[in-house]
């Protein structure tokens, strides 16, 4: 692999504080845009009633908008105006221009594998902790935020029919792989 030059100017802690400022606001402008889209296509007298505090009795589809436009402000149109703004290419940047080597390919596969006993041991070992008495609160405080989020992803993967596998597909598993290779290269 050839180096590319890449935006030296400032020391790598403020770059990566840039790139997490430029993430926060495409994820704010994005979820902004996402909630605009929403109601442009659903509103009606009862669509405010479809907004609350708790995101567990919001509408489905709505916290589904909200999800794939907040991801694509994150990691994806963040990142890539970090690099507009850094004064490089993006295709540069992000090594788009340089050709696939499967040997690397094929050692992510090896590591993905080889990896997965590990994080379902970690999973586990996560479950069953137990934090110190002095720590009570904050124990069962994170574990009512994990019931709720547990609640929260069975909602979000009720399939009733192919466009919503198509959506969970694209929320779940195409934006966020795109966007985790932008954001941490």
């Amino acid at each position: 692999m050839h180096a590319i030059p890449k935006s030296t100017a400032y020391h790598p802690v403020l770059q990566l504080l840039f790139l997490i400022l430029c993430a926060i606001v495409g994820a704010l402008i994005f979820s902004v845009l996402g909630m605009i889209v929403w109601f442009a296509f659903n509103f009606d007298s009862d669509t405010l009633s479809t907004l609350s505090d708790n995101p567990l009795e919001m509408d489905i589809n709505l916290l589904r908008i909200i999800q794939i436009f907040s991801s694509l402000g994150l990691f994806i149109a963040g990142p890539i105006a970090f690099a507009h703004l850094s004064e490089v290419k993006p295709a540069s940047y992000y090594y788009f221009d340089e050709k696939l080597s499967w040997k690397l390919f094929g050692l992510v596969i090896l590591i993905i594998f080889f990896s997965t006993p590990i994080f379902e041991s970690c999973a586990v070992w996560n479950q069953n902790m137990v934090l110190p008495d002095f720590l009570k609160g904050i124990e069962v405080w994170m574990r009512l935020k994990e019931t709720e989020a547990a609640f929260l992803i069975q909602k979000l993967l009720v399939m009733n029919n192919y466009k919503d596998l198509a959506i969970n597909l694209l929320m779940i598993a195409l934006i966020p792989a795109i966007g985790e290779e932008l954001f941490f290269r």
